[in-house]
């Protein structure tokens, strides 16, 4: 099976990049390109891309969860998952100030404060 990969997102110490590939989320270094961390992502979305806020990365997964971790060790810290049906989310994760917006295939916008994760738009 061939891993699909990601855009690659430059994280705020700009010496690593993070990455979504099948089944993982790696921070990887901008200088070699090898593996600094790589933790498994079930269903992790390869089109829907992290991102990065603060000490924060985001990532999407196609049932429908965003997933915040730590962007350094990669570690969870929480979780986005209040989608009805658990829509695969496949475009992109969008930061405006404190807010992730957030589209799924069911034509409705989340926004979700990065303090507390929790629905602010959106049935």
């Amino acid at each position: 099976m061939t891993a699909t990969a990601g855009n690659p997102f430059i994280c705020t110490d700009n010496t690593n990049f993070l990455v979504a590939s099948t089944g993982n989320l790696s921070k990887r270094s901008l200088a070699s390109g090898a593996s600094v961390y790589s933790v498994a992502v079930s269903n992790i979305s390869t089109t829907a891309d992290p991102v990065v806020a603060s000490d924060y990365v985001y990532v999407a997964t196609t049932d429908g969860y965003v997933y915040k971790k730590d962007a350094g060790d990669l570690t969870p810290i929480a979780t986005f998952g209040q989608i009805s049906g658990a829509p695969s989310i496949n475009l992109p994760l969008l930061l405006s100030g404190t807010t992730l917006y957030v589209t799924p295939n069911n034509g409705t916008l989340y926004a979700l404060p990065l303090s507390t994760m929790t629905r602010q738009i959106g049935p």
